[in-house]
């Protein structure tokens, strides 16, 4: 009652712990696919450096928090 653990990088092991973590879970998909495009951009010359890319993580609060 007196500390809230949460970690980084959502995954199911996260659910099976006791108390199940709080986690951040980022969007590794969207984050995947967005590289393979600025590698081929960068291959093909169409893309320049530097590239910024803003991803939105999700709170996922369980027990921990």
């Amino acid at each position: 009652q007196e500390i809230a653990i949460a970690c980084y990088d959502d995954s199911k092991k996260m659910e099976t712990l006791s108390p199940s973590l709080t986690t951040v879970r980022q969007p590794l998909e969207v984050m995947g696919k967005a590289a393979i495009e600025i590698l081929a951009g960068l291959i093909s010359k169409t893309v320049e450096r530097p590239v910024r890319l803003r991803f939105e993580p999700k709170l996922v609060i369980r027990e921990s928090a």
